[in-house]
């Protein structure tokens, strides 16, 4: 039997999978984000078959597509480029700054600035 598909959910605080129509819910295996930042962040950790994203939030879908459009500027930099949220953990980051850690691809599991940056040389991130 084949493997089921793979749907990111984008929505709202209060959404869950149980907002999904149930035979999407019954056939797929579906991850909910609640927000096109961390739609993006997954996106890069994983691989979907497709994204599904309710009426009411529609201007997720325009969020995201501009985030998409700002992953690929960022991706094509020069410069070594993470996102991290407020306790650090990287939730986006660049191919650059992957070779930079020696990380190579993202794993499916956010990983703290702090754990990427050790290695001995006394090198810590800067606090804005």
């Amino acid at each position: 039997m084949a493997d089921p598909l793979r749907i990111l959910h984008v929505g709202g605080p209060g959404d869950s999978a149980e907002s999904l129509p149930e035979g999407l819910r019954s056939s797929a295996q579906v991850v909910t984000v609640h927000n096109p930042l961390r739609a993006l962040a997954q996106m890069a950790r994983d691989k979907f078959d497709g994204v599904y994203v309710a009426a009411e939030h529609l201007q997720h879908v325009v969020r995201l597509g501009r985030l998409l459009d700002n992953d690929r500027i960022l991706e094509g930099m020069p410069d070594a480029v993470a996102l991290l949220n407020g306790e650090l953990t990287i939730l986006w980051a660049n191919h650059l700054f992957l070779e930079w850690c020696n990380r190579g691809q993202t794993s499916s599991a956010p990983k703290s600035i702090h754990s990427l940056l050790r290695s001995g040389r006394g090198m810590r991130p800067a606090r804005f």
